[in-house]
């Protein structure tokens, strides 16, 4: 018997079975900001072999961190029966979540002027004060995210690069 009872992670992730060969290959969510991700693995036969990426584990025991090599890291566990000769191979992709952070870390103005933040819905509302004869203002917004839109008037401007010009009208 080279099948798995239980399969666990850390940090925990609901499991997602996805089709595939004998249907072994699963999918674990975790977040955006995840760099490594261990696996708990529990063999239906005490006398099983598991072996995460080609290194040896033991059964209802966390592996070491597995690093998270980019959005989508695949997985190779393979469970080899106390006979030796039957296996089954699972695979356990590490997806990680789109960030959730919809920050700002910088908030410059051109011409160059202070931004004071003001209170309204979540705090997220600045005002800045120019000069009379300004007839134009840049923004230039760095995001905490690089992974974040950025939009000014409805157009994308990337994240640390100066928006085009926004006319200002009276006070």
């Amino acid at each position: 018997n080279a099948y798995l009872s239980k399969i666990a992670t850390n940090p925990l992730s609901p499991l997602t079975q996805v089709s595939g060969p004998a249907d072994l290959n699963y999918t674990a969510t975790v977040g955006s900001l995840a760099s490594t991700i261990s696996l708990t693995l529990t063999a239906q036969d005490a006398g099983s072999v598991i072996k995460i990426n080609g290194t040896t584990v033991a059964s209802g025991v966390a592996s070491g961190p597995i690093i998270l090599t980019g959005a989508s890291t695949p997985i190779d566990v393979l469970v080899t029966a106390e006979n030796g000769t039957t296996t089954k191979t699972y695979r356990i992709t590490a997806v990680k979540g789109l960030s959730d952070n919809a920050y700002l870390s910088k908030i410059e103005s051109n011409p160059f002027a202070s931004v004071t933040q003001v209170s309204g819905p979540a705090d997220l509302n600045y005002t800045t004060t120019v000069s009379s004869s300004a007839s134009t203002i840049s923004l230039t917004l760095t995001a905490q995210d690089a992974g974040s839109v950025i939009r000014v008037n409805g157009s994308t401007v990337a994240s640390g690069v100066a928006s085009a010009p926004i006319t200002l009208t009276g006070a």
